[in-house]
């Protein structure tokens, strides 16, 4: 028994061994990564010149209101609903010129858009919203690069 008794330590310190091994690799790749990432990339300070980030804030959004729509809905029927519409747009104060620019063909791009409609798809807050989610692809189609922001109705009838 004292044969195996004295094999029992030897596996053991060959383990702590192991053990401590394994432990100075972990704390040696840490490290290096450590210093990697502290330190990778910087040269001397005579090559790195200062760099300053520019950051392009908006311009705040004004209200534009554009003139009053009136339309014809698409029906089978002889008489035909209309909607009669004043929107307005948010768009940033430095896209008024470009707007102001295109709205003719803005306005147009817009009776396309409500004469594809029927009465049922304007009701109600759903159709208002279609209505709103319509105005902004249009008009961003239109404006692109620039984009609005929001679509409000000043005056909104459907008879």
């Amino acid at each position: 028994m004292d044969k195996k008794e004295d094999e029992a330590p030897k596996g053991g310190k060959k383990k702590m061994i192991i053990i401590i091994v394994a432990a100075l690799i972990v704390l040696a790749a840490g490290g290096g990564g450590a210093y990697f990432f502290m330190f990778a990339g910087h040269g001397d300070e005579k090559d790195q010149g200062s760099t300053l980030a520019v950051i392009d804030l908006p311009e705040p959004p004004v209200l534009h209101e554009m003139g009053q729509i009136i339309v014809d809905l698409k029906t089978d029927k002889c008489t035909s609903p209309f909607i009669k519409l004043k929107p307005m747009i948010e768009i940033s104060a430095s896209y008024i010129p470009q707007f102001k620019e295109k709205e003719a063909k803005i306005i147009d791009a817009l009776q396309v858009f409500l004469r594809s409609l029927t009465r049922s798809e304007v009701v109600g807050k759903e159709g208002v919203d279609r209505l709103r989610g319509g105005f902004a692809e249009v008009i961003d189609r239109e404006l692109a690069p620039a984009k609005i922001r929001a679509v409000m109705f000043k005056e909104f009838i459907l008879q």
